[in-house]
């Protein structure tokens, strides 16, 4: 069976290649580092409390930003990947992330570091959608859930990394240094798709292929028609 799909717009566009699977692995870096954010607070906790003086109210409320940030951009970020490109999308998505992360580990101020939490989760919630969006693009249907399922799995793996790997981080450079790095690391995965992430597949024109290809024969029929050449004498009678 081809690994190409034909659509009505008389294109064809090759799906499911290695090239699919970089490009929507790759994309799945920003759901894996969004999911590492998401978690990292169950190792911080108590340093954050001792850093910023912060209660267990205050604690939870700054955690919960980044859920705020999900519930309100979660329908928004639906509405522009409608209409605008997932790449540009996810590029933006993420360097606000990254942002969020860097100002997080530099800011001594409680409403500060609430709000670049919040931008860290305006990120997350553009990164599962604009996966979807990818795979639709660049998988056919029946393999998409497959695709689907190995993006969750890279989340979840970012989720796990943000425990005990960056707990260690944590124990030797303290949560300020560890989130410099984190952020670093993301700044590198920005750029790995940057470099690597694609709207879709190339595009090849099979009709205007075949209409340039098929134009010497059709020509030649159309000479050949008689009723052709009688339309032609007549109006000169």
């Amino acid at each position: 069976m081809s690994d190409s799909v034909a659509v009505d717009s008389g294109v064809t566009l090759p799906r499911g290649d290695l090239m699919a699977w970089m490009v929507c692995l790759s994309a799945g870096l920003f759901f894996f580092y969004e999911f590492f954010q998401l978690n990292i607070f169950d190792v911080i906790n108590q340093p954050l409390r001792d850093d910023f003086h912060l209660n267990a109210a205050q604690l939870s409320w700054m955690s919960s930003t980044y859920l705020w940030a999900d519930i309100l951009f979660l329908l928004p970020a639906g509405i522009i990947l409608d209409r605008f490109s997932t790449r540009q999308v996810i590029l933006s998505a993420m360097f606000i992330c990254v942002i969020g992360t860097f100002g997080f580990a530099l800011t001594h101020s409680f409403a500060l570091a609430c709000f670049f939490h919040f931008l860290s989760g305006i990120g997350n919630a553009f990164c599962f959608l604009s996966c979807v969006v990818l795979v639709s693009n660049w998988f056919p249907p029946r393999r998409q859930a497959l695709v689907i399922g190995s993006l969750v799995t890279m989340a979840f793996l970012g989720g796990m990394m943000a425990h005990t790997p960056f707990a260690h981080l944590n124990e030797y450079y303290g949560w300020r240094n560890s989130l410099l790095i984190d952020g670093a690391v993301g700044v590198i995965l920005l750029l790995w798709i940057y470099k690597i992430v694609e709207d879709k597949p190339y595009i090849v024109s099979m009709r205007h292929t075949s209409e340039q290809a098929a134009l010497l024969p059709g020509f030649l029929q159309a000479l050949a028609n008689r009723q052709n050449w009688l339309a032609g004498f007549i109006p000169l009678f």
